[in-house]
C-alpha cells in the first residue's frame, strides 16, 4: 500500500514536470499563453487551464502533447531530456507510444483520461486488484 502511495506521487511529480516544462519551453520562445493556445486551435484560456498546478485534471492529452511539441519546435524525446529523473524508461516510453496504431492512440488517450479523473484511493486499489 505504502508503494502505491508513492507511485501516485510520483505520476503527480511527473504531471507537474511536464507542467512545468512546457511553461518554460514557451516562455524561452517568447510566446505567451493566449499565442500557445491560438497556435494549438484552442481557446485563448486553453494553455493557462492545462498548466495551473492547482488543477490536477489539466493536463494535455498524449495527442496534444505531440502538437504542443511541434508548436515548441521540440522532439518528445527533448522535451524530456531536460533535468528529468526518469530519462531511460521516458526513452522507453516514447518508443513504445511512437509505435501505437491512431486506434491505440485514441484508447491510450482515454485511458489516461480516466486515470486523471480517478480518486487517488480509487487507483491504489485498482493497482492492488490488478497486481493479485
Amino acid at each position: 500500500m505504502m508503494e502505491d502511495r508513492q507511485t501516485v506521487k510520483e505520476s503527480i511529480k511527473q504531471i507537474q514536470f511536464v507542467k512545468k516544462r512546457i511553461a518554460q519551453l514557451r516562455m524561452d520562445r517568447g510566446m505567451s499563453e493566449r499565442q500557445l493556445s491560438k497556435l494549438l486551435f484552442k481557446s485563448p484560456n486553453y494553455i493557462g487551464t492545462v498548466l495551473d498546478l492547482k488543477n490536477p485534471n489539466g493536463s494535455p492529452s498524449l495527442n496534444m502533447f505531440f502538437e504542443i511539441c511541434a508548436v515548441l519546435e521540440i522532439s518528445p524525446k527533448e522535451f524530456f531530456e531536460d533535468g528529468h529523473a526518469l530519462q531511460n524508461q521516458t526513452d522507453g516510453i516514447i518508443q513504445e507510444i511512437l509505435r501505437l496504431t491512431r486506434g491505440e492512440e485514441d484508447k491510450l488517450d482515454n485511458l489516461l483520461y480516466f486515470l486523471k479523473k480517478m480518486e487517488p484511493e480509487w487507483f491504489l486499489k485498482t493497482l492492488e486488484l490488478m497486481k493479485a
